[in-house]
């Protein structure tokens, strides 16, 4: 190998070690829709009008997130920014985060010892079924970390 070519190889080395990747604005703009356009849809799969219980629209939110003048922060997840902007949403709209239902089967040797734990994990509980023993709860959950504890 030649003299020139290792100096090309070194250079190249060192490029890549310590160069910077420049995107153009137009990707960056790009991207940056994405993003946001992400934030918006998660915040309308993680809320609900608390009047209808309906989710908004991807559309709605991503009106309300420039009314209330969100800004995107590139170092930070899409979902984190979603959570924080929920309550920025609430001072310009009425919006709660839904209520997620919860269905638990337990089986009939489990299901009188679990009774009693399984309901008080509940907030509402919307369906009580004992077949044969079995035992199946539907309903809204308080804590979802306690329930994997108790499962």
């Amino acid at each position: 190998m030649s003299e020139q070519t290792k100096s090309i190889i070194t250079s190249f080395f060192k490029i890549l070690d310590k160069g910077d990747l420049q995107v153009s604005e137009k990707e960056r703009h790009a991207q940056a829709e994405a993003s946001f356009t992400e934030v918006a849809n998660l915040v309308s799969s993680m809320c609900v009008n608390p009047d209808t219980k309906r989710p908004y629209s991807t559309k709605v939110i991503e009106k309300a997130l420039q009314e209330t003048h969100f800004s995107l922060k590139p170092n930070r997840s899409t979902k984190q920014q979603a959570l924080e902007v929920i309550p920025k949403l609430r001072e310009t709209m009425k919006i709660d985060r839904a209520e997620m239902r919860l269905r638990v089967a337990v089986e009939a040797k489990e299901a009188k010892h679990m009774h009693d734990r399984l309901k008080s994990l509940f907030k509402c509980i919307e369906v009580e079924d004992w077949d044969r023993g079995n035992l199946e709860m539907v309903g809204l959950w308080l804590n979802f970390r306690a329930f994997l504890r108790v499962i």
